[in-house]
């Protein structure tokens, strides 16, 4: 899926960019990374009895950072492990 923050004037919930699908609105961060700790079995050669390691980057606006943090703060478990790396262009 692709995130669209401000909805463009054609309907936004019917297009598709690069085969993805255009979501208006902001991802709900804990529900993508609970979908990336039960991806394992669906993951080509990975071997589902070890534990998965996410790195998660992210990169944007203030309030944004602070909602990804808060997610990957609490998305480890026993089946997935995850790494935050944030990028900040501020002055």
């Amino acid at each position: 899926k692709l995130y669209c923050t401000q909805p463009g004037t054609k309907g936004d919930s019917d297009m598709a960019v690069q085969g993805l699908k255009v979501v208006a609105g902001r991802p709900k961060f804990v529900d993508l990374l609970a979908d990336a700790s039960t991806a394992k079995g669906t993951m080509k050669g990975f071997d589902a009895s070890k534990r998965l390691t996410v790195g998660v980057y992210t990169c944007g606006p203030p309030k944004m950072m602070a909602d990804v943090r808060t997610a990957v703060q609490g998305a480890s478990n026993s089946s997935a492990r995850f790494y935050l790396h944030e990028e900040t262009f501020e002055l």
